[in-house]
């Protein structure tokens, strides 16, 4: 059994509604809504994708303005989780969904940039053209291409503004 089943469980007869009250005081990094801002007014197409579930991750999407996410799916029946997992996802699945992404907007991987934090990044971080470790584990510094501190995601703007002058 995967330990993803288990955590699942725990999601049994919850509405779908409820979730985002709760996630409404979700503890988040700073500067989520102006990296997000930033990126689409140069031309970058934020993509999220996530270990988190499926109400995480739709959540933040459509509080910060991503243009899309991937994650792992809780199965629901009549508007209430199941505690089932509808549909698993990993480290792989994460780079595949960031990778289909990028084609169907007709950009090459090369041409892409990731931001990360840890061992679930580096597939991704090895696909792509930047690769930027945020207040990252070692081995997600070890595999990006740049490493940013600071506990605020403004801080990786410079490292994606190489990405719009690229493009240009």
């Amino acid at each position: 059994m995967f330990s993803s089943e288990l955590d699942a469980r725990g999601w049994a007869g919850v509405l779908e509604e409820q979730v985002s009250g709760w996630l409404d005081g979700l503890p988040l990094v700073a500067g989520i809504t102006e990296t997000v801002g930033w990126c689409r007014r140069n031309g970058l197409v934020p993509v999220l994708t996530t270990l988190a579930w499926s109400p995480v991750g739709s959540y933040l999407t459509e509080r910060f303005g991503f243009h899309a996410f991937g994650g792992p799916r809780l199965e629901t029946t009549d508007s209430r989780f199941t505690g089932r997992v509808a549909c698993h996802f990993d480290e792989y699945d994460e780079r595949d969904f960031a990778l289909a992404q990028a084609r169907e907007l007709g950009l090459a991987p090369g041409s892409c940039g990731a931001v990360g934090d840890s061992r679930s990044d580096l597939p991704l971080f090895a696909s792509v053209g930047l690769s930027v470790a945020f207040d990252a584990s070692a081995g997600a510094q070890a595999a990006a291409t740049v490493m940013v501190d600071g506990g605020d995601l403004r801080g990786v703007l410079p490292a994606l503004g190489h990405l719009v002058t690229a493009a240009r």
